[in-house]
């Protein structure tokens, strides 16, 4: 909305110069936004879940600022849970994939993978390698 109104200024003022700021002041806000936007959503989809005979293996990279990986060992795990939540979660098919090892919390953000796709595929795929093993 500040971009619009700036943008909104620059045509409804009278003075040249103070059109040309609100004009670019406007330009650059939108362009911020736009960026910014970009930027969330490729950074969503540069999460990688990695399923070993031996452990879970979740990356997470940004663009720029993060590159983190957790790992849980599947013989820690007791009990694998998938959750969608929502109009969005199930509608693109993504939810929360959340990992009970005995102790653990759902809030313990290296117990859980937020945005996992389907994640009761996953769920039934992780649970399938714990019986194997």
């Amino acid at each position: 909305m500040v971009c619009g109104s700036f943008l909104y200024g620059a045509f409804t003022t009278s003075h040249a110069g103070l059109a040309q700021l609100y004009f670019f002041g406007g330009l650059a806000g939108i362009s911020i936004v736009h960026l910014w936007l970009f930027h969330t959503l490729l950074s969503l989809s540069l999460s990688d879940i990695i399923l070993t005979n031996k452990k879970i293996l979740y990356v997470t990279r940004s663009l720029w600022f993060t590159d983190m990986s957790h790992d849980i060992a599947l013989n820690r795990i007791k009990a694998v849970e998938g959750h969608r939540e929502g109009f969005l979660q199930n509608i693109f098919n993504y939810g929360e994939l959340w990992f009970d090892t005995g102790g653990s919390s759902k809030k313990d953000p290296h117990q859980s993978i937020r945005y996992a796709p389907r994640p009761q595929q996953w769920a039934n795929e992780i649970i399938a390698a714990m019986r194997k093993e």
